[in-house]
């Protein structure tokens, strides 16, 4: 019997070997598919559109053959209220003409403006635009532009001002991480308190190496021994929630998530990280930002004025 039991060695060139098929038939496929009409390739365009935000999750293919999963719209309009519907009803991936809604017809009238937004390449751009949605709860007509942008018309035309609070692509992906994140941790608190002193095994191992390194290289050298523990909840939160959010968009053919590159996201956290350390701050903190020692007296007003 052919004994096939593969040394180290074997299997580190085999894991390198499988990466690297894996990288050039990707690399291959992002090539082909950012072609242009002209035949010259445009990555940057074809990176985009596939990382930026939008209302659905966009998972291959163009124009009308494109697959996508749609997401829900949640559109309030001062004076008008909520609409709650599907994108399905926006996104026609190159197609011109006005969706029929569940409530009926979109607007004839705004059949005209798409048609115009096509002529101008905006409508078809990325597959965002190209259909309308006439609430007959509202009254309002919906669409969307070229860059994905939700616009609310009432009956005389006129642009209403507009709260999109939908559920786009970037939020869907960080309820996905989310839910991974509650399914995951508990159990692996749960292994620890069941397992005290013991090795830790599956999960747990597989995540212990990043958890000691958060507390052993990043909180106590920064924060202090003593006071580690209160902020490591808090540091690993933030850590594994960004490197999942990061991981969910190296896998292909899902969208593209691109969580961490939405602004509001990386604001967000950026507010929290301010204010936990603006409350926390001890004297020692603010001596060294409001005048920061060992430093020329010219420099440290250029320091504390930045």
């Amino acid at each position: 019997m052919m004994n096939f039991t593969l040394s180290s060695m074997g299997k580190q060139r085999l894991t390198q070997g499988l990466l690297g098929l894996f990288l050039a038939l990707g690399l291959c496929g992002t090539a082909q598919a950012s072609g242009t009409e002209g035949g010259k390739p445009n990555p940057g365009e074809f990176i985009i559109h596939h990382i930026a935000d939008a209302h659905d999750i966009h998972l291959w293919g163009d124009g009308p053959s494109a697959l996508h999963i749609p997401l829900p719209i949640l559109s309030y309009v001062p004076g008008h209220g909520l609409d709650v519907f599907s994108s399905a009803h926006l996104l026609h991936h190159g197609e011109d003409h006005v969706d029929e809604s569940d409530h009926g017809m979109g607007d004839p009238a705004h059949a005209g403006h798409e048609a115009l937004e096509a002529e101008d390449g905006h409508a078809a751009h990325g597959g965002h635009g190209g259909g309308t949605y006439h609430s007959e709860k509202t009254h309002l007509t919906y669409h969307l532009d070229g860059n994905g942008v939700l616009h609310a018309e009432d009956h005389d035309g006129h642009t209403a001002q507009i709260y999109d609070l939908s559920i786009s692509k970037s939020v869907f992906g960080m309820f996905v991480v989310i839910f991974m994140m509650l399914l995951i941790f508990p159990r692996i608190g749960s292994a620890y308190k069941k397992r005290k002193g013991q090795a830790p095994k599956g999960l747990q191992n597989a995540l212990e190496p990043l958890i000691l390194f958060i507390r052993d290289e990043v909180a106590v050298p920064s924060i202090g021994e003593k006071k580690a523990g209160r902020y490591l909840p808090f540091l690993l939160t933030v850590f594994f929630f960004i490197f999942f959010c990061n991981l969910l968009g190296l896998i292909p053919f899902i969208g593209g998530f691109n969580v961490t590159g939405t602004v509001g996201v990386t604001l967000t956290l950026a507010t929290f990280v301010f204010i936990i350390t603006t409350v926390s701050g001890n004297k020692h903190y603010w001596g060294h930002i409001l005048w920061p020692p060992g430093v020329p007296l010219p420099i440290k007003f250029i320091l504390v004025t930045i």
